[in-house]
């Protein structure tokens, strides 16, 4: 029986690495039965966040990258492989009559149904959360910290602009089974070990045997990029390179050009540097012994 796979996320578990990587091995993919649709890949993604942009409502969502019509008849036209679908914005796993409809035409095409997730540990989770949260210019204080804490222990989840970052296991698998006609056999949830998502992904796609030798074959592994500077940070330390570079190139011949290009550089240097000091100082983020055992104890 065909399989309809759909991977979840969750957020901060390498879901984009995993799915750079998908979309880059996807002829690869398909001599291993398994198709990894081009439909709703909006440009620039590599995953299928136009249908969950879609399927659960976001405003993000835009019909010139496909939509789960077109989705359903690529779908019902797949005669023998096992289809793989892929965006962490189903994480939020609030949907619409679309979604419903979505779901009862592709079981009326006879396929399995199977959700994969990654699960990661609850106070790496939070801490990648905040870093991630505070690109977009918000501050928290440590009683910011704690109400959130009292949220997540209430909810089993945190919520920011319609995202959700699951921190039970337990809820989070409620939730999907009330959404997918899956049982809990059909449910997948991977422990994240960081580096590994893409080998520890493959081994519960294919079996055991399968997993390895498809790892053996002439893949694309996407670089990973190393934001540990922050996202501002990065960029002023790369403009602080480009005007070294300027300078150390500066000839008679082009000066006029590099003296505009310096100008331009330098004025994005101090913009990204001040972001930088007043978004991303890492020290202010930085959670109180008190919330880290309250976040330890925590049980979901």
């Amino acid at each position: 029986m065909r399989k309809i796979i759909f991977h979840i996320g969750n957020h901060k578990t390498g879901s984009s690495t995993l799915q750079k990587f998908l979309f880059k091995n996807k002829k690869l993919l398909e001599k291993s039965n398994i198709i990894y649709p081009n439909i709703c890949i909006r440009y620039g993604d590599y995953g299928h966040h136009n249908l969950s942009f879609e399927l659960a409502s976001f405003k993000e969502f835009n019909s010139k990258y496909g939509n789960y019509k077109k989705f359903l008849h690529l779908i019902k036209t797949n005669k023998k492989k096992n289809i793989l679908i892929s965006s962490e914005n189903f994480e939020r796993l609030i949907f619409n009559k679309k979604f419903k409809d979505f779901i009862n035409k592709i079981r009326g095409m006879r396929y399995k149904f199977v959700v994969i997730f990654f699960f990661r540990e609850k106070i790496s989770l939070y801490e990648t959360m905040i870093a991630e949260i505070v690109k977009s210019g918000y501050i928290f204080k440590n009683s910011d910290h704690e109400n959130n804490i009292e949220n997540i222990k209430k909810n089993g989840f945190f919520e920011f602009d319609k995202h959700r970052f699951w921190f039970s296991k337990k809820k989070e698998i409620s939730q999907i089974l009330e959404n997918f006609p899956v049982s809990k056999k059909d449910i997948i949830c991977i422990n994240y070990k960081q580096g590994k998502t893409i080998k520890l992904f493959c081994n519960k796609i294919f079996n055991k045997d399968e997993g390895i030798n498809f790892l053996k074959k002439n893949l694309i592994f996407p670089k990973n990029i190393n934001l540990r500077n922050g996202y501002y940070r990065t960029h002023y330390i790369n403009y602080s390179n480009k005007i070294k570079k300027i300078i150390l190139n500066l000839k008679l011949t082009n000066f006029l050009t590099s003296i505009i290009l310096f100008s331009l550089s330098f004025f994005k240097y101090l913009y990204y540097m001040f972001r930088s000091y007043l978004f991303e100082d890492f020290d202010k983020q930085i959670l109180s012994n008190k919330c880290r055992s309250k976040l330890r104890v925590l049980k979901l």
